[in-house]
């Protein structure tokens, strides 16, 4: 397995493991990302902010990814927002997503970021922990944040 940027060819997979079943994309809806391929190529010249989609690839085969992009719309010039990370139901508790994680903070890192945020749904007990594990620290929650009614927790980590 290794995870790197999103290439042309990767994208198509990514957008499919957006839409695997069970799959929320509340929070890239929110910041006006692409959940899509058909939205990608209508909004990539137009998105709100930067964008990097970082990929986990068995193969060829796209197992895991993250979204990083601009956090400038809250007024945080020098952070990023891990604004999704997720793994295909098939390679879940197995590393995909620690190594995600770590080359998600590395990217960002290497660009400039000082502090990473994320918001991570209260009920995702493997998300909440996977930001915790690395050092990621709740903040405040956001009542309601999704359509179900589920709160959401703010994480932050200063990268060093």
């Amino acid at each position: 397995m290794r995870v790197s940027e999103a290439n042309s060819e990767d994208l198509a997979g990514y957008f499919q493991l957006l839409s695997e079943e069970g799959s929320d994309v509340t929070n890239l809806r929110k910041l006006g990302l692409p959940v899509t391929l058909k939205d990608y190529e209508e909004k990539k010249t137009n998105l709100p902010t930067w964008l990097h989609i970082l990929v986990a690839l068995e193969g060829k085969e796209v197992i895991g990814a993250s979204t990083l992009t601009g956090a400038q719309n809250l007024k945080l010039e020098d952070a990023a927002i891990i604004a999704d990370l997720r793994v295909t139901s098939g390679h879940r508790r197995s590393g995909v997503g620690s190594e995600l994680m770590r080359a998600t903070l590395d990217h960002a890192k290497t660009h400039g970021i000082v502090r990473a945020v994320a918001i991570v749904s209260e009920m995702n007990i493997a998300g909440v922990r996977l930001f915790q594990k690395f050092g990621f620290k709740a903040y405040g929650v956001l009542k309601d944040f999704y359509d179900e009614g589920e709160n959401a927790i703010n994480f932050e980590k200063y990268l060093a």
